[in-house]
């Protein structure tokens, strides 16, 4: 996995650099097609922004919670349940099968699933 991180001059503001496979993966969705995009870095993107808030001030809650999806990304690619990008770097992307990956949906769905698992295990 992998995320891009912008971090502007004053060292205070960060973003996530846009990369042309989801515009790819967008015209295929606008024509009904199955896609099957790694919002993972879009998801770091935004648990480190939130991180980024819990530093300027007292948001334990928050912090958790960044703490948590990030976790929960890992731990459910780590499971075996992944994008097509990811299928093909562990299997190599001519020996890629349907039921090596999730599509977009579906993953969105899994990690949403294990993130309701592992918030509800911690009382804050």
């Amino acid at each position: 996995m992998m995320t891009s991180i912008l971090v502007c001059p004053d060292g205070k503001t960060e973003a996530e650099a846009a990369h042309a496979m989801v515009t790819h993966h967008y015209h295929m969705y606008k024509k009904g097609q199955e896609m099957s995009t790694n919002p993972i870095s879009s998801i770091f993107t935004q648990t480190r922004g939130l991180a980024h808030r819990t530093k300027l001030g007292n948001k334990n809650e928050l912090a958790f919670f960044a703490n948590a999806l990030e976790e929960v990304c890992i731990e459910t690619t780590e499971a075996g349940f992944m994008t097509k990008d990811l299928a093909a770097c562990i299997k190599g992307l001519p020996n890629v099968q349907h039921s090596d990956y999730l599509n977009t949906f579906k993953f969105i769905e899994n990690l949403g699933e294990n993130l309701k698992i592992k918030l509800a295990q911690v009382k804050l």
